[in-house]
């Protein structure tokens, strides 16, 4: 097993990212937070390797008989997690797609290759957006990344109108958007982005009883944290007990 440190090379160096990666393996040991059998990591035992980040997407994903599924489409991200779903999206269009003739051939491509671009755009707005709306600002990094000249048009035209009203169903309409309003939703609202209630059909007595179910979840959970164990100490306790059979 290994850990990593996924850096920005235009605001840090080789060398600072891998002091700040062994600084962290040490500060692990310190704190105990081992779950494996085979104790603290030595960081002098620790041989580093940098894996560079190719990211972007293809202009074209089908051109003539050959199509890109998987990473050979794109990179966004390292966790990939983005990446599995642009992935199974193309494969399920790739099958239900597919002509059954050498002259559908071309049709079908340009309309793979023009949803798959949405597809990929959108997954970008949707983690630029983690970003851009952040209140950080302790380094270049992050004053970078929350200017407006880094956000793409599309989402910022989406935020400057969701200042207005909040984000509703009309806002994601594409079949290939792997990021719905659900997601959003909790992003914008966990990432207190001023929202306001603009729409006509919120402007009711439903605002205050929201307002008022809002609080008491709050309660409940403050009450359910005060009894309820850390995400380390409950991985810890699986690791050595495992799960209680119910």
């Amino acid at each position: 097993r290994g850990v990593g440190h996924v850096y920005s090379s235009n605001h840090t160096s080789h060398e600072q990212a891998e002091l700040a990666l062994r600084n962290y393996v040490e500060s692990s040991n310190a704190l105990g937070n081992r779950t494996d059998n085979v104790g603290a990591i030595k960081t002098q035992d620790i041989n580093t390797r940098i894996i560079k980040m190719k990211v972007g997407y293809r202009e074209k994903f089908w051109q003539n008989n050959c199509v890109a599924l998987g990473l050979s489409q794109g990179f966004v991200e390292p966790l990939e997690a983005t990446g599995l779903l642009v992935f199974d999206v193309t494969a399920k269009m790739l099958a239900e797609q597919f002509p059954t003739c050498r002259a559908e051939m071309p049709l079908i491509a340009n309309l793979f290759n023009q949803r798959m671009r949405e597809s990929w755009d959108k997954v970008i707005d949707f983690i630029k957006l983690h970003y851009c709306i952040s209140k950080r600002d302790d380094s270049d990094f992050w004053f970078d990344n929350r200017t407006s000249t880094s956000i793409p048009d599309s989402l910022q035209e989406r935020l400057e109108r969701w200042r207005y009203q909040p984000p509703t169903k009309y806002d994601f309409f594409s079949g290939v958007e792997i990021f719905n309003l659900e997601n959003y939703l909790y992003v914008l609202y966990g990432m207190h982005y001023p929202t306001a209630s603009g729409l006509l059909s919120t402007k009711t007595n439903q605002v205050a009883q929201a307002d008022a179910y809002r609080q008491w979840l709050e309660k409940q959970s403050e009450q359910a944290l005060k009894h309820l164990p850390s995400n380390r100490e409950l991985i810890n306790k699986i690791k050595q007990h495992g799960f209680k059979k119910l």
